[in-house]
């Protein structure tokens, strides 16, 4: 799990799992809230995704990968 700096007071210790899907290019797609705390608003939650939507491209998948994408989920918890 990653732990972030919390951005404001109030929401040390909440939580967000981010998903998303990995293209065989490296891109990032459906990038969506999977669970998120109840103390977290809307904004901040859409902060989260903008932040991963953001994300500079990893790695493209070597030739020899069949996967059309791989689908991932990412723990946060503030801190």
């Amino acid at each position: 799990m990653w732990v972030l700096e919390s951005p404001k007071r109030g929401t040390k210790g909440e939580t967000v799992t981010i998903g998303f899907r990995i293209n065989p290019d490296g891109s990032l797609a459906d990038v969506a809230i999977v669970k998120a705390s109840d103390g977290l608003s809307a904004r901040t939650l859409a902060n989260f995704v903008k932040a991963f939507e953001g994300m500079p491209r990893m790695p493209p998948f070597p030739p020899d990968m069949k996967r059309k994408s791989y689908v991932a989920t990412v723990p946060l918890r503030l801190n």
